[in-house]
C-alpha cells in the first residue's frame, strides 16, 4: 500500500494561510517552508491523521470533521492529501513542535509570490500548483 501524507491550508478569518518552517534538524527538507500534516498512519483516516498532525505540530485542536478535502494528487510510492480548514487566528495559540522554527500568517498571493521553489518540498509544490489554479 502506498503511503499518504495529509496536510492542512489553515487559514483564518481574513484568508491568511498557517505556514510552517521546518527546523534545521528536521530528518527530511530541513529548513524548508511547511504546512501541518503528515503521515497517515495505518487504519487511520486522512481526516483524522490531518486533524492529529495539526495537533501534533501546532497545538492547535481542530475536529476532523472541520477538514474539507480539496485536492489528491498520486505518486507511484506516495498520495497527498490536502484539507482546508478555518480557524480563529485570535484565538488560537500556535505551540510549534520540535519539527518546527517558526510559522506566520501569509494571504495566498504572498504564498504564491514569495516562496522559493528550491526551499519547499514536493508536497508544498503540490500546494501551490492548486493555489495557482483556483
Amino acid at each position: 500500500m502506498n503511503k499518504v501524507v495529509a496536510k492542512t491550508l489553515i487559514k483564518d478569518a481574513n484568508g491568511l494561510i498557517l505556514v510552517l518552517h521546518r527546523s534545521k534538524t528536521h530528518p527530511k527538507f530541513a529548513e524548508h517552508f511547511d504546512l501541518p500534516g503528515g503521515e497517515v498512519e495505518k487504519n487511520e483516516k486522512w481526516p483524522e491523521a490531518a486533524a492529529r498532525e495539526v495537533l501534533e505540530e501546532t497545538g492547535i485542536i481542530i475536529d476532523s470533521t472541520k477538514f474539507k478535502q480539496i485536492y489528491t494528487k498520486k505518486y507511484p510510492h506516495v498520495t497527498h492529501v490536502l484539507f482546508d480548514t478555518e480557524i480563529d487566528s485570535k484565538k488560537a495559540t500556535v505551540t510549534l513542535s520540535w519539527e518546527h522554527m517558526h510559522y506566520e500568517w501569509l494571504s495566498v498571493k504572498e504564498v504564491l509570490n514569495e516562496f522559493h521553489r528550491e526551499k519547499i518540498d514536493t508536497f508544498f509544490l503540490d500546494v501551490l500548483d492548486y493555489l495557482n489554479r483556483k
